[in-house]
């Protein structure tokens, strides 16, 4: 029996071999391709951070608090949804720093301008909206369990910022404290409770124009409340 073996050509061999390699490069190419644009860009810790502050700073002025989601928040971010977690632990405390660091912006806004607070927020619509927004979120989380002193050290720095506004001499700390605690107070209160007192803008100017008023009088009150005489001790 004669067995005929058909040999191919070596030219047509290594042709096919070349071929056959090029599809798989190319396949393989393309394949990397697509995964290289399915993944974000490696960012620092840092970077991260700055991102997601930014997001959740943005989207809680334009939604309720408790609308926020951590997709949401990873979503225009731009990072993966585990680093909300992973960098923050939760979601409130990221929005605890987000809105603690408005708080540091209105601060700094009005020191640059060397101005009062009232003055900074009434020329700067977007940071009135800020420390609204603020606020509104603060009440979100006291009720959603978070410890009040989680915010006293920045309300601390603001009022410590409002004492400095006061030059009179002859105003006692009691006086000064008072003023300060009862603008904030007012502020605090529109930004939680005007929209539910059907306030207007005219009549939000018009708190805001009144609160600056108060340091006029305030040696008549004080006066008159007689917050510049001892405090009584109370007997025991």
């Amino acid at each position: 029996m004669r067995i005929y073996i058909h040999t191919m050509p070596l030219v047509a061999s290594q042709a096919l071999h070349h071929e056959h390699y090029h599809k798989w490069m190319v396949n393989t190419t393309k394949s990397q391709n697509r995964a290289t644009a399915g993944k974000r860009p490696r960012l620092s810790q840092a970077e991260a951070e700055v991102r997601m502050k930014n997001a959740t700073a943005q989207l809680l002025l334009a939604h309720p608090p408790a609308d926020v989601t951590v997709h949401m928040i990873s979503a225009k971010a731009g990072v993966h949804h585990d680093y909300v977690a992973r960098y923050f632990g939760s979601r409130e405390e990221l929005m605890i720093q987000t809105i603690e660091s408005a708080v540091l912006g209105t601060i700094l806004s009005a020191d640059d301008k060397e101005t009062d607070i009232v003055t900074a927020l009434d020329a700067n619509a977007n940071l009135m909206a800020m420390v609204s927004a603020r606020m509104r979120t603060m009440m979100y989380l006291l009720a959603c369990g978070v410890d009040p002193e989680r915010f006293t050290e920045n309300q601390k720095m603001v009022h410590n910022f409002a004492l400095s506004q006061f030059t009179k001499p002859n105003l006692t700390d009691r006086t000064k404290m008072n003023f300060t605690l009862m603008g904030t107070i007012l502020i605090q209160g529109m930004a939680i409770l005007g929209e539910v007192n059907s306030m207007t803008e005219l009549q939000k100017s018009d708190i805001r124009d009144f609160i600056k008023q108060l340091g006029l009088f305030s040696v008549q009150i004080q006066t008159e409340l007689k917050w510049d005489q001892p405090v009584p001790k109370k007997r025991k």
